[in-house]
């Protein structure tokens, strides 16, 4: 048997699209003041895990936070430089076309929200669920090693590579909170690894 892999995903702080209740996307927004201080928050929690490697979406939100949280791991524990941050676009947030910008409370209200979280249901011009899962997927394809990992990503990545290791059924992906900033540590074992070789669930 392989010896265990830990790897941890963080959603990024608070952006700005979060604060004012905006559908993001691949919509580039920054932190705001208070998603930076979470972002703080989670680099003091990472300082109690072992990192070999940092991976980090390359929208804004999730590399300032990554940026973030590894100065202030690094100087909790007074290693310096930090580890490198590995920027993938793989680990981008779904794009969700022409519901970027829309207010979240709206969709809800009308019934559009259906289309950000049902596994067959798509936006006007959106990826797909299945594309956007087989996107993010990859990323743990690719990096399949005894690397300990942290990644930087959003929190549809989060419900689809959380949901994927929990074979969570597909129609219950999208209903998952994700919280700002939380990290989220998983142990991959051999029948994980045995999933990413054959990932069926994305069938």
């Amino acid at each position: 048997m392989a010896t265990p892999v830990q790897w941890t995903f963080i959603r990024h702080g608070e952006s700005i699209a979060n604060a004012q209740r905006k559908v993001s996307g691949w919509w580039d927004v920054a932190l705001t003041q208070t998603g930076r201080q979470q972002a703080l928050s989670a680099g003091r929690q990472l300082a109690n895990l072992r990192v070999d490697r940092v991976l980090s979406s390359d929208l804004m939100r999730a590399s300032e936070t990554a940026n973030i949280a590894m100065s202030a791991r690094a100087a909790i524990l007074d290693e310096y430089p930090p580890p490198k941050i590995i920027i993938s676009p793989l680990l981008r947030e779904r794009n969700f076309g022409k519901m970027e910008g829309a207010n979240i409370d709206l969709l809800r209200h009308d019934g559009r929200i259906q289309d950000l979280i049902q596994w067959d249901r798509c936006p006007q011009d959106a990826e797909t669920m299945a594309g956007f899962s087989a996107r993010v997927i990859r990323v743990l394809q690719q990096q399949n090693d005894s690397s300990a990992t942290v990644v930087f990503a959003h929190g549809g990545v989060l419900r689809v590579i959380l949901g994927f290791l929990e074979q969570t059924p597909l129609n219950q992906l999208g209903l998952r909170k994700i919280d700002n900033a939380k990290p989220y540590t998983v142990t991959l074992t051999d029948a994980h690894k045995a999933l990413l070789s054959k990932p069926v669930w994305l069938k």
